[in-house]
């Protein structure tokens, strides 16, 4: 399979991720912590079982890569909890625009640890950026929507982190081994935080039927096909910027796919204007 029809399949993965994500959220009556947890476990035993495929499983090279696995982990765990409670008190197109400063977070990432200086094109992208999500925010706004979006913001550059990082070990594991050891570590870790809360709250989610089940298989398979695809795409492609740029482009396809699935269509043109911006803001930050 070429690396460009695994780009457009991670594409379309992570776009549906976006819409599994709201429906977990509508689904599952849990806190966004126990929703977490289900989908993270859930997708470790998808990994497992798919990782005769992947390579298989391994421990070696763990033990030497075992703070940055840690990292990425928690990194992960807080960024998925956030984003899920965003997502509760807003529509699932608006949290994806407001989501796609994911890259401002990784350019400033990049600044940070990496010795990254900014160019004028990636100076002009986080202006656009920042215009696209304005543009999101309604004139009457509610405390409750507005504080939605500092959440997906927060969650953005948590997952930032997590990119940053599991991008490293990438490079030093195989696949298999870095999708069962990171949703299994990002489960491990939110359980760990929240002991009691999920404790309590997956006793009542056993009993809330079929619906929760499948939005709970739903957001784990979307969200483990968009990292497999995205982790060969990479590997494969001669130029592995291609696909970040590429990759940008889910942002326009979530903010369709909410809209046509999820009936989102309050102001509507305001979010393919900005869910477009926000493509063009991506490009030019990763430039």
């Amino acid at each position: 399979m070429s690396w460009l029809l695994l780009t457009v399949l991670a594409v379309f993965a992570r776009a549906t991720f976006a819409i599994a994500g709201k429906l977990l959220s509508n689904q599952v009556k849990a806190s966004p912590i126990t929703q977490s947890v289900i989908m993270f476990s859930l997708a470790t035993m998808l990994a497992a079982l798919l990782s005769p495929l992947l390579g298989g499983f391994s421990v070696a090279g763990l033990a030497d890569w075992w703070p940055l696995l840690i990292l990425a982990a928690l990194a992960q765990a807080l960024g998925n909890g956030l984003f899920l409670t965003g997502l509760r008190n807003t529509e699932s197109s608006t949290a994806q625009i407001a989501f796609s400063s994911v890259l401002l977070w990784g350019a400033l990432l990049s600044v940070l640890f990496l010795g990254s200086t900014f160019t004028a094109f990636q100076v002009v992208g986080i202006g656009v950026l920042v215009w696209a999500i304005l543009l999101t925010r309604e004139k009457k706004q509610s405390r409750t929507a507005a504080h939605s979006i500092f959440l997906i913001l927060a969650a953005a550059m948590f997952l930032a982190v997590f990119r940053v990082s599991s991008a490293r070990l990438s490079k030093e594991i195989d696949p298999a081994t870095y999708l069962v050891a990171l949703y299994g570590g990002s489960a491990l870790a939110t359980y760990l935080m929240y002991q009691k809360t999920v404790t309590r709250e997956l006793k009542k989610v056993r009993k809330q039927g079929y619906g929760g089940a499948f939005a709970a298989l739903f957001a784990s398979s979307t969200s483990l096909m968009y990292f497999v695809f995205s982790f060969y795409a990479y590997k494969k492609a001669p130029d592995s910027g291609v696909v970040v740029l590429l990759l940008a482009t889910q942002v326009v396809f979530s903010v369709l796919f909410s809209i046509v699935f999820l009936k989102e269509t309050k102001r509507w043109r305001v979010k393919v204007a900005s869910g477009f911006l926000a493509v063009i803001a991506s490009l030019l930050i990763s430039h």
